[in-house]
């Protein structure tokens, strides 16, 4: 992938859905800068343990429901200050990421009133309550109904 990929696409939909040979990904400088629609980019890659999004990749993005739905062995997602801001549908975004512990500092829930059910949730009951941290400052993060997604949110292990 190309740096300036995709830079006048405004959905990736679906764009990786199911790759189970995808391991980690780095998305290049301007790539997807006018994407609007996240929704199950990434879904399924069980596979998948890592992604680093270059800066300026999703700020339009108002859609991310379960982009990474299901990606079982993900640990780690690095991407720009102000991902996902103004985004109105969050919903399972990181649901069935059981690996995924450690949400970025900079990530926050968009904007305000957001749909954001089941956002981490996990349905394994061998996984339920797993751990999630986070260093970000992000008050609905704080707020957010971790014990419906069968997840234990411990500030005082994220280094708050």
């Amino acid at each position: 992938i190309g740096e300036n990929s995709f830079a006048t696409t405004t959905s990736m939909e679906s764009m990786f859905k199911g790759c189970s040979t995808l391991v980690s990904l780095t998305l290049p400088k301007g790539f997807g800068l006018g994407v609007e629609d996240t929704m199950n980019m990434f879904r399924e890659c069980a596979n998948l343990k890592e992604v680093a999004f270059a800066e300026g990749f999703g700020m339009r993005v108002t859609e991310a429901a379960s982009m990474f739905e299901d990606c079982s062995s993900l640990v780690s997602v690095v991407w720009p200050q102000g991902f996902c801001s103004e985004a109105t549908y969050m919903n399972y975004i990181f649901s069935n990421c059981y690996s995924f512990v450690n949400i970025p500092a900079n990530f926050t829930f968009g904007q305000a009133g957001s749909q954001r059910s089941g956002c981490f949730s996990i349905r394994d009951i061998d996984f339920y309550y797993a751990p999630i941290l986070y260093s970000g400052s992000d008050p609905d993060v704080f707020a957010y109904d971790w014990d419906s997604d069968n997840r234990v949110f411990n500030p005082s292990m994220s280094g708050t």
